[in-house]
């Protein structure tokens, strides 16, 4: 790409996010997730010194910040490998050339987005931090996950170290169907992270499709077997949870249909989830009986992330005031929570989230590219925009000279950025693949399996930035010869 057309080509995605970030809109929020109204008191915090990296980040904010991350990717790849399969078209060329390119570049562009989605799933980068007035209000998050989870891509200090840097007062951990995990995370936390209270809990399936967090749980106390009792076993999980552990017990939305909502309720459910960042997707009707049921006072609502360690971006949050938080202990403000939850207290309970969750209208999935990048300019802070104009003036200013000396600027930042993502992605993969352990708790072979999954995406990617390197190598040396 000649200088003259990389220079337009940035000024104006420049002024464009500049644009939005002056809009009179703000589609963060925080709101409250059960009528999407801005709740009072709390705002959202965003690293400033984070706005460094954010050209690299944006992609991953921009589809991370849709209402569903797996449609918005999904329409995002139709639309990159369109506009590949037109490049592609109106290179013009010889028959066949012209062919291979229309065949290649759609792939290579929707390989390239699937790897770079990849990335923001295996690396922290930053997120929202949840900032609160009242100092009695407790933050929460009420479903997170270790290695100590069949899928689990953390170890408990790296969950520990995260829930503390993005604000959070309380962790949950509900592991997969076995609680030892959340005991050893409880255990390292009090020497660790003395200020972060931990919930012990788990994460089971039930007849009903969904998932049931057993929450406040008692080492050494007794959970039925779901194997043994699949016919009624919620009822049964249930009454273990709350009589022998003193706990609570909040079901997933996600898998559920309406009748389910009702017959968990009956079943005796302290709580659903009608927000979960990692499943968005909650149907209309679903969220309807949640809501009807909470105006009732038969259950509450929360707000969790359900992290496993895929990416650090962060949206959801619980939130309570409870009367003399401020001063409590870690140990006192876990108990106060999971005893909140317990007597469905309502009014202190309030499921924040970072915009809009949910199934999208067609249009807006129709246009993610536009409707995405305006969202995302608009929930930009000044010290991100500053980022961008950082980089690409440096962009500007770099790419004339390289052409004087015969290089590509367009050429080597996409090297650079084959290069990071794919070295990135290796390294996470191994590092994944050769964990063995954590604790008394054996991994599955499934987190192995995710680790070998970010080596098998990330090498080619390094590969081909080395082909490319070489090849630009080749031809500036030609030309200085």
């Amino acid at each position: 790409m000649k200088p003259e057309r990389l220079r337009t080509l940035i000024l104006t995605l420049l002024l464009v996010l500049t644009a939005a970030a002056l809009l009179p809109w703000d589609p963060a929020g925080p709101f409250d997730a059960r009528d999407y109204a801005a709740v009072p008191g709390m705002s959202l915090e965003y690293p400033a010194a984070a706005g460094l990296l954010e050209p690299l980040l944006a992609p991953g904010h921009l589809l991370l910040g849709a209402p569903d991350f797996r449609l918005a990717f999904g329409a995002l790849a139709v639309w990159l490998a369109l506009g590949a399969l037109a490049w592609g078209w109106w290179c013009g060329g010889m028959w066949w050339r012209r062919g291979l390119r229309m065949t290649l570049a759609p792939l290579a562009a929707v390989w390239c987005l699937a790897a770079y989605v990849l990335f923001v799933s295996h690396v922290h980068f930053p997120g929202w931090r949840l900032a609160v007035a009242d100092p009695d209000v407790i933050v929460s998050d009420l479903q997170s996950h270790t290695l100590g989870s069949h899928d689990g891509l953390v170890r408990a200090p790296v969950n520990l170290a995260w829930h503390a840097a993005r604000g959070y007062d309380v962790a949950a951990i509900t592991e997969h169907d076995d609680p030892a995990g959340s005991f050893y995370t409880r255990a390292l936390a009090a020497r660790q992270f003395p200020t972060l209270a931990v919930i012990p809990g788990i994460e089971v399936g039930s007849e009903y499709g969904g998932f049931l967090l057993g929450l406040g749980l008692r080492e050494g106390a007794a959970l039925p077997d779901f194997w043994a009792d699949r016919t009624d076993y919620a009822r049964h999980f249930i009454a273990a949870v709350r009589n022998q552990h003193e706990g609570a017990v909040i079901s997933m939305a996600w898998r559920l249909d309406a009748p389910a909502i009702y017959a968990l309720a009956d079943a005796g459910v302290d709580g659903f989830e009608i927000a979960n960042n990692g499943h968005p997707d909650i149907p209309a009707d679903v969220r309807a009986a949640m809501l009807e049921l909470e105006r009732a006072g038969k259950v509450v609502l929360v707000s969790s992330t359900d992290w496993h360690g895929w990416g650090g971006f962060t949206r959801t949050w619980t939130v309570l005031r409870l009367p003399g938080a401020a001063s409590m202990t870690a140990d006192e403000r876990a108990a106060a929570v999971v005893r909140a939850l317990r007597e469905r207290n309502t009014a202190a309970i309030t499921p924040v989230v970072a915009g809009y969750l949910g199934p999208p209208s067609t249009l807006r999935l129709a246009f993610t590219p536009l409707v995405e990048t305006l969202r995302y300019g608009a929930e930009l802070s000044w010290s991100r925009v500053a980022g961008w104009w950082l980089w690409g003036v440096l962009l500007i200013v770099a790419a004339p000279i390289a052409a004087r000396r015969g290089l590509n600027a367009a050429r080597l930042l996409g090297i650079a950025w084959l290069g990071g993502v794919g070295g990135v992605l290796f390294w996470r993969g191994v590092e994944i693949y050769t964990t063995r352990a954590q604790g008394d708790v054996v991994l599955s072979d499934v987190t192995g399996e995710l680790g070998a999954m970010a080596m098998y995406v990330g090498l080619p990617l390094l590969l081909a930035a080395l082909v490319l390197a070489v090849g630009e190598w080749r031809r500036f040396a030609a030309r200085r010869s």
